[in-house]
């Protein structure tokens, strides 16, 4: 009856003609309406007329809501919206009844509540936690973190649990695993990150290990710090610049760090509970603890904050420098605007590679980074492009999904490329060839993993022929002198390469 309802109200939106602006400007029943709960960050409601104004404080969503740099958590008493709907970056929604409709970025839903992806219904009956991307044709997936989410699709209902994922296109539910948690807070400082104090229960994680933390342990990255019942923890970095206070029952874990020496990096991320933050100290103190969320980048002196796990930052006073990449107040430093939008694009490989390589474009003063296999790294700037380094180790060969996101300023952008690995040389065999007069016959097998188009080229003296093969072949060549050897190269699109040599 649910989905039954769901497509009904879509039908009856599109047979009265509100599609509008790609947004559903769906008349809100009586009573109180979707409503910013709170906004960080640049954002626009959809008003009458299909006219975007500028979004400030905690209006009402009564047609739509885009947000640009930032995020913004809406709420709503009507319908069945009693939870709520986060925002990220380049996101916006719609509104069919009282119920957002999700049509494009990352949206993290705390239940109960209910919302359309993209016109289809989705319900989650209880507390709990999903997530939904929708980043054009690419990612289409409701992912639960907690609880479970039911969701209309064409013809059936399908019931998403904790740890699983649903393909919109497909329709398959596979296991879920969070490795892109957008809506933590993540803090950056240098040198080492080390536990200076404890109280109570905590725990260094690593994978399925688990062991008390130790006064002066280092966190490295892969390792979580997790709390326990009315227990707290303080980790400091090396390189000065202040310390985090985690609270009880809240998990900190290092994801990454780059660089060597005083000037290494080392990023923290929150990925449960809340934690103080604080940077003693005026304008010359040491070091500088950055605070990084999908809204906030900055490098607080003489300021303590809180910040929880979703990203709600309460500041308790001190004087906020720029951004990292801004100039400073009244500076003229030659930097990009703040108010620039974040774009990231990606070149399309080539085809199979033999090593892995990426190269993006982004603003100058972006950040940008690249997640495969496990791994981060981040990619150097040559002109306006950004490129990845070669590898060490190098990947194994196969089929990867690599992750790269930029940042700058408090704006994040994400992109997936979907790469392959080859050194697999193609196979050269039953290679005969018959000279009749002035023609050559050439005849064999080249085949690259079974299937794919290789290059064959042929060397007889001073003469080179070059064809486009797949399987069994058979060429007709001018003929070389009598005595001339004959070298028959195949070369994938790889570049791996196989030879023969014909007498």
């Amino acid at each position: 009856m649910r989905r039954t309802a769901a497509w009904t109200g879509l039908g009856a939106l599109f047979a009265q003609g509100l599609l509008v602006g790609g947004l559903a400007q769906a008349a809100s029943p009586a009573g109180a309406p979707l409503r910013v709960q709170y906004l960080s960050g640049r954002a626009e409601v959809l008003g009458p007329g299909n006219v975007w104004r500028a979004a400030s404080g905690t209006p009402a969503v009564p047609f739509g809501l885009r947000v640009g740099t930032g995020r913004a958590r809406v709420t709503g008493s009507g319908g069945q919206v009693t939870g709520s709907v986060l925002l990220a970056s380049a996101s916006r929604l719609g509104v069919i009844g009282q119920e957002a409709n999700l049509q494009e970025g990352n949206f993290l839903l705390d239940g109960p509540v209910a919302v359309h992806v993209r016109g289809l219904h989705a319900v989650m009956d209880r507390p709990g936690r999903a997530r939904v991307d929708l980043r054009g044709n690419i990612t289409r997936r409701v992912a639960v973190i907690a609880g479970s989410v039911r969701v209309a699709l064409p013809g059936r209902v399908v019931t998403v649990n904790a740890g699983q994922g649903l393909d919109l296109a497909s329709g398959a539910v596979t296991p879920f695993r969070e490795d892109d948690p957008w809506y933590a807070a993540q803090f950056t400082g240098t040198g080492d990150a080390t536990v200076q104090a404890t109280r109570g229960t905590v725990r260094v994680v690593r994978g399925a290990e688990s062991r008390s933390a130790d006064r002066g342990e280092t966190l490295d990255p892969g390792e979580r710090l997790a709390t326990g019942e009315g227990s707290w923890a303080e980790v400091g970095f090396t390189g000065g610049g202040g310390y985090l206070r985690l609270q009880s029952h809240s998990e900190l874990s290092a994801i990454g760090a780059e660089g060597a020496g005083p000037g290494r990096e080392v990023t923290l991320q929150l990925t449960r509970g809340s934690a103080w933050n604080v940077v003693p100290g005026g304008p010359s103190a040491p070091g500088g603890l950055q605070l990084r969320t999908p809204v906030v980048s900055t490098a607080a002196r003489g300021a303590e904050f809180r910040v929880d796990a979703g990203g709600r930052v309460k500041m308790l006073g001190g004087d906020e420098a720029a951004p990292a990449g801004e100039p400073a107040p009244g500076s003229l430093a030659g930097t990009v605007p703040a108010s620039r939008s974040l774009t990231l694009q990606l070149d399309p490989p080539p085809g199979p590679l033999r090593e892995l390589s990426l190269s993006a474009r982004s603003l100058p003063d972006a950040r940008v980074t690249a997640t495969v296999a496990g791994r981060r790294v981040t990619l150097t700037r040559q002109g306006d492009r950004f490129r990845m380094g070669r590898l060490t180790p190098p990947l194994p060969e196969g089929t990867y999904t690599v992750r790269v996101s930029a940042e700058r300023a408090g704006q994040a952008a994400t992109r997936w490329q979907t790469v392959v690995i080859d050194r697999t040389p193609p196979n050269l065999s039953a290679l005969r060839a018959v000279r009749a007069g002035n023609v050559l016959t050439l005849t064999g097998t080249a085949r690259d993993g079974g299937a794919g188009r290789v290059t064959l080229t042929a060397r007889g003296g001073d003469s080179t022929f070059t064809r486009q093969v797949s399987g069994d072949f058979r060429l007709l060549l001018p003929a070389p002198a009598p005595g001339t050897p004959l070298r028959v190269t195949v070369r994938d699109e790889a570049g791996n390469e196989s030879y023969a040599d014909l007498p």
